[in-house]
C-alpha cells in the first residue's frame, strides 16, 4: 500500500509541472485558443494581396486553412509570411473570417487610409484593433 502514495504524489507532481507551464504570451501564433488575445504583434499565419493592393492577414491555422482556396481562386499572392512592410496601417477585426481574427492592411499612402481608419473603431457588437501609424 505504500506504493499508492508515491504515485499519486507523482501524478500530482506531474499535473501541477504541466498545468503551471509559461504563461508567458510573447510565443502567441495562433488565434484558435483565445481570439480575442489577437494584437498587433501577433505572428501571422498566412497574409493574401488581392488585386486591389489590400493585404489581409490570418493568424488562425485554421481560419488561414479555410481562406487559402478563396485566395487562390480570386487570383491573389499568398504568403505565409505578414503583409509586406509597407503595408503598415492594419485593423484587426477581432471576429473577422471564420470567427477568427483577420487584419486588413493598407499602405500608408492609400487613398482610402482616413475613411479605413475611421471605420476601425471597436465597438461592443465588432471589437476592432488599429494597428498602424
Amino acid at each position: 500500500m505504500r506504493i499508492l502514495p508515491s504515485l499519486l504524489a507523482g501524478a500530482a507532481c506531474a499535473l501541477l509541472t504541466f498545468s503551471c507551464g509559461s504563461d508567458d504570451d510573447g510565443g502567441f501564433t495562433d488565434g484558435n485558443a483565445d481570439p480575442q488575445r489577437a494584437e498587433c504583434e501577433t505572428r501571422t499565419v498566412l497574409s493574401c494581396t488581392g488585386s486591389n493592393g489590400v493585404c489581409h492577414e490570418f493568424y488562425s491555422d485554421e481560419a488561414a486553412d479555410a481562406i487559402y482556396s478563396t485566395c487562390v481562386q480570386l487570383g491573389d499572392i499568398i504568403s505565409e509570411n505578414p503583409c509586406p512592410e509597407r503595408y503598415s496601417e492594419c485593423c484587426i477585426h477581432i471576429e473577422g473570417s471564420y470567427d477568427y481574427p483577420e487584419g486588413i492592411c493598407l499602405t500608408d499612402d492609400d487613398p482610402d487610409l482616413a475613411e479605413f481608419r475611421s471605420r476601425c473603431e471597436s465597438t461592443e457588437d465588432r471589437p476592432e484593433k488599429w494597428c498602424g501609424g
